[in-house]
């Protein structure tokens, strides 16, 4: 599946093996995205991809001082979708 997002960013998401990449942007990625082409692999995703919606990606959980932290990107507002291409 690939999504286009209102900021002009497109992402490969692979739901079979939690892993995500941009693929390209107007902006450079955030620290957690990586690099453009490069698959990160994700813990969960918080939401399913939708039109009119952003997407949560949970990188990581980690545990301190009991309280789990959530590390976390979220996408603009996806603007369209494509399934299987």
């Amino acid at each position: 599946m690939k999504f286009k997002t209102f900021s002009g960013s497109v992402y490969e998401l692979d739901l079979n093996n939690k892993r995500i990449r941009r693929l390209n942007g107007n902006k450079a990625p955030t620290e957690r995205q990586g690099a453009d082409g490069e698959w990160k692999t994700y813990a969960s995703l918080l939401n399913e991809p939708q039109v009119d919606k952003s997407l949560v990606i949970v990188w990581k959980v980690d545990i301190v001082d009991e309280e789990q932290i959530l590390r976390t990107t979220e996408t603009s507002y996806i603007k369209e979708i494509w399934v299987n291409t």
